[in-house]
């Protein structure tokens, strides 16, 4: 029946679950669900990545975290959380610097030995 439905309107399929088809052909499973107290929808995915079978097991996990007091749609807000620049440079300081460092030594503004030119690489007057 997902196949072949092409109405635009919501196709309920139990528990909440149900399939919700736009005017432009689009397919997506949606969850309705009360999170403490208050009525959410989940978007579970477009019908062409997420079977029926799958919606309805991540259905069924969303419900069993809701009714014990958890809040689904901010774990997956938490699990798509974006780094801010500090912090982002941050995370990497502390994994570029090698343990045992000081952090003056390790953000030090002198370039190491190795990437600075030789003076014999410019040109220079050869004896004939």
């Amino acid at each position: 029946m997902v196949r072949t439905v092409t109405k635009p309107g919501k196709y309920f399929d139990g528990h909440g679950l149900y399939l919700r088809v736009d005017p432009t052909g689009g397919k997506f499973w949606v969850q309705r669900i009360v999170i403490n107290g208050k009525r959410c929808e989940l978007g579970m995915g477009s019908v062409d990545f997420v079977t029926l079978a799958d919606a309805r097991l991540a259905a069924f996990g969303n419900r069993k975290l809701a009714r014990e007091g958890g809040d689904p749609l901010g774990a997956r807000r938490s699990s798509q959380e974006v780094l801010t620049f500090e912090e982002a440079a941050r995370r990497s300081t502390r994994s570029t610097c090698r343990p045992g460092r000081t952090r003056s030594t390790a953000t030090s503004s002198s370039t190491p030995w190795r990437l600075m030119p030789s003076r014999s690489s410019g040109t220079r007057e050869r004896p004939m």
